[in-house]
């Protein structure tokens, strides 16, 4: 009796539901199977908890009661705009030089743009030198200078900045580490040892030890004509007041004058410097008296003079391109009244007192 009675009730609920679940899988979801509830107490309508309001609104922040855009027009609300934006590029711009002046203000680039400002125009020169030669359909006279460079001998003397950062360096290095048994290491404490700077190791070195001096007696007499001075920097062999230079030995046939059997560049060079050496008045059995060794045979850079009327007429050449080639010097001795040996600095004041200004920038950037 009860089982019929509860199965009466389940039709008759059914019965009273299926017009409802029926419209809203018709207008809201596809015919799958799906699971629905009733709200009891609000509403006789079924909905699906996947089911949302169409007319969906986007979130806003909520105005407060301060904000009176709404109150200003269109022109007034561009115009602030616009005053914000100009604000918010000082600012930007502001922040840009104050970043750049973290660097000491020291100005950026310097020694390139002079560079770059020395070098264009000696480019664009040099192009219309070429140019102005093929027009006229004359030739160059080519040379060959050689730099014979001395490499520093002791090191150079540190910054101030290098000498506090070895010092710290040490003093940590001291500090830090493993500490082993004083049967290992000959000493109490631990394995870093002691961090000494440069004046407190020389005064550990026993009394009769006297380092060499840095400076030697050429440097103090002011003598160039010796290998014996500057020898914390790089010199250059210079005779007469020049790099030995000389012609370049071309063949006969004027078609082919740089032909293969004709002299290199680097032959040259060794060929001049030996014949400015014997002009100087020593004499080692035809033999350079120092030993060198070549770096490359290409030449580290070239300089055009242009010849007057007089010369392009007698030479038949609009010019002359001297190339200049780098040997280093590797032993051997090679002293004389007119032989100097000058640092890079010393070589630009020299040709800087012969009003000779372009030369000097040159040298300057090239050794």
């Amino acid at each position: 009796m009860i089982t019929k009675t509860m199965t009466s009730s389940a039709r008759r609920v059914g019965r009273q539901l299926s017009p409802a679940v029926k419209y809203v899988q018709h207008e809201c979801f596809p015919p799958t199977p799906r699971r629905y509830f009733a709200t009891v107490g609000v509403s006789n309508t079924i909905r699906s908890p996947f089911e949302t309001d169409r007319t969906r609104k986007l979130a806003t922040r909520k105005k407060s009661s301060s904000d009176d855009s709404s109150s200003s027009s269109y022109f007034e609300r561009k115009v602030s705009n616009k005053q914000e934006r100009t604000e918010a590029y000082k600012q930007k711009v502001e922040r840009a030089v104050r970043i750049v002046s973290r660097r000491c203000n020291s100005p950026r680039d310097v020694k390139k743009e002079a560079f770059r400002s020395w070098w264009d125009g000696r480019r664009i020169r040099e192009e219309q030198m070429n140019r102005k030669a093929r027009q006229v359909g004359m030739d160059w006279t080519i040379k060959v200078a050689t730099i014979v460079e001395r490499l520093p001998v002791v090191m150079p003397d540190k910054e101030f900045f290098e000498i506090e950062f070895e010092d710290q360096q040490a003093y940590m290095k001291a500090r830090s580490g493993k500490e082993f048994p004083k049967e290992f290491i000959g000493t109490s404490g631990g394995g870093g040892g002691e961090a000494y700077t440069d004046e407190e190791l020389m005064a550990l070195l026993p009394d009769r030890f006297q380092p060499a001096s840095r400076a030697t007696k050429a440097d103090k007499d002011g003598s160039i004509n010796t290998l014996e001075r500057r020898l914390k920097d790089r010199v250059y062999l210079m005779t007469y007041d020049c790099f030995p230079t000389t012609d370049v030995k071309v063949l006969k046939n004027e078609e082919n004058k740089f032909g293969i059997d004709s002299e290199t560049l680097l032959e040259a060079a060794l060929r001049g410097l030996q014949e400015h050496i014997h002009r100087v008045g020593i004499k080692n059995n035809d033999k350079i008296p120092i030993g060198f060794y070549c770096l490359s045979e290409a030449p580290i850079g070239v300089q055009l003079n242009v010849n007057d009327d007089e010369q392009q007429k007698s030479t038949g050449c609009y010019g002359t391109k001297t190339f200049y080639m780098k040997i280093q010097y590797d032993g051997g001795t090679l002293d004389g009244d007119d032989i100097a040996w000058l640092d890079r600095l010393e070589i630009v004041k020299r040709f800087q007192s012969n009003s000779k200004d372009d030369e000097a920038s040159f040298f300057r950037y090239l050794l």
